[in-house]
């Protein structure tokens, strides 16, 4: 489990070489300025791994939505967009499985694995 703590920007910035090894050790500081929390410090492979977690998580959730009714598809389009960071579908596997379910080619969509997105 990482420790967490909080501090204020002021003592960050006075005590900014202890705040840096604390974070090394493993330590996640929440950062305040003006009583609000606006940043963390964390080491990197932390904010790799979050960031690794929210993409599988968004690639399994697109592969569930994706398994449905083709107008269940397009139902679902603006939460699709949502999910992938993105104002419209862009990747070319999927919307060409979309279209071959919108022209009742499939009957499901298989979303490929995630590594091929």
């Amino acid at each position: 489990m990482i420790k967490e703590s909080i501090a204020t920007a002021t003592e960050v910035r006075s005590h900014w070489k202890d705040s840096l090894n604390r974070v090394e050790q493993g330590e996640s500081i929440k950062v305040t300025r003006h009583g609000h929390r606006n940043v963390s410090m964390v080491r990197t492979d932390v904010l790799e791994t979050y960031k690794s977690y929210s993409d599988r998580v968004k690639a399994r959730t697109l592969e569930v939505m994706l398994n449905n009714e083709p107008d269940v598809v397009n139902a679902l389009h603006p939460i699709l967009c949502e999910i992938m960071d993105a104002k419209e579908i862009t990747n070319p596997v999927v919307l060409e499985a979309i279209a071959a379910a919108q022209r009742g080619e499939v009957s499901e969509f298989e979303l490929p694995h995630p590594d091929t997105l």
